[in-house]
């Protein structure tokens, strides 16, 4: 009986440590899917994040960084749609002259954006948790669709 109320004890024991372990709450509200590069006093983790996806991961007490980028996937997507655009062009009989302004527009936006996401690979932000603290990461882009990533 003895035996047992000790392994009990130290089952208690190990979920409660575990359960105060520093959390980073990771938030993409963005419209695209991210990836994540989590550093905290040990070996990177690498995290996705789908277009307005959270989640919460454990980290080691103190200082932390993430670097953020543009998951491959959006890459693929965003070149499928350019190309489509481009295509678009080759008959522009089909189109009316408004139509034609439009898919300009939309190529030139998707473009800039690309090359914007390129650009942004080095984005990151850096924090520091307490032992049994919690903080926020979240992932924004502006009007333009530029990233930004904050550390609260």
């Amino acid at each position: 009986m003895k035996r047992t109320a000790w392994v009990l004890g130290f089952l208690v024991a190990a979920l409660a440590l575990a359960g105060c372990a520093p959390t980073l709450f990771l938030s993409n509200n963005t419209d695209i899917n991210v990836r994540m590069m989590v550093v905290s006093q040990g070996a990177p983790a690498i995290i996705s994040l789908g277009a307005g996806e959270s989640m919460s991961i454990e980290v080691n007490e103190g200082s932390y960084g993430v670097g953020l980028f543009a998951d491959k996937d959006w890459y693929e997507e965003a070149n499928d749609y350019r190309r489509f655009l481009v295509e678009s062009l080759t008959n522009p009989e089909s189109m009316t002259g408004e139509g034609i302004m439009h898919v300009i527009e939309e190529l030139q936006k998707i473009t800039n954006r690309i090359n914007r996401m390129k650009s942004e690979i080095a984005i990151m932000c850096k924090g520091t948790v307490g032992s049994e603290g919690e903080a926020l990461v979240e992932v924004n882009s502006g009007p333009d669709g530029e990233l930004s990533v904050a550390c609260h």
